[in-house]
């Protein structure tokens, strides 16, 4: 059998494919059962063996989430961490363009997606005691940590 000689960087490639994959077929099979992505979104972060209380500064979460957007997303320094004192903003390019072949292989939405991500940050904000607010656009997504 002849199998290709990847280089590393499609090798990273793959992963990131793989990775978005994963979650967004999680979400998906989720939705045949009647779980909304905004509650699978939730959960995933809720059911998790993490004691999210441990990370109870906004900067130790925004850490958390820079490495999971890079792993996922593979931003490298499109994806930016801003400290404003009582905000930390992170913006990125759009989370559903990024995802989009994923997106499309799932038959799933990019407002799907976006709700998958607002579960996550609404877990956060119950399990650490941060307040978050979100934006997605076509363009570029933005997280802002409230301290």
């Amino acid at each position: 059998m002849n199998l290709p000689d990847y280089s590393p960087e499609e090798l990273s490639r793959f992963r990131l494919q793989e990775c978005q994959g994963t979650m967004i077929g999680g979400m998906v099979a989720a939705a045949n059962n009647g779980v909304t992505a905004m509650e699978h979104g939730y959960q995933m972060m809720a059911l998790q063996q993490v004691d999210w209380s441990q990370a109870n500064s906004a900067e130790k979460i925004a850490m958390v989430f820079w490495k999971h957007y890079q792993s996922t997303y593979g931003f490298g320094d499109q994806l930016t961490v801003t400290d404003l004192g009582e905000r930390i903003v992170m913006t990125m390019p759009s989370l559903a363009r990024a995802a989009v072949y994923q997106l499309r292989h799932w038959a799933a939405s990019a407002e799907q997606l976006n709700d998958l991500q607002r579960g996550y940050w609404q877990a956060i904000e119950k399990l650490c005691d941060v307040g978050s607010e979100l934006v997605f656009s076509d363009q570029e997504d933005r997280v802002t940590l409230l301290k």
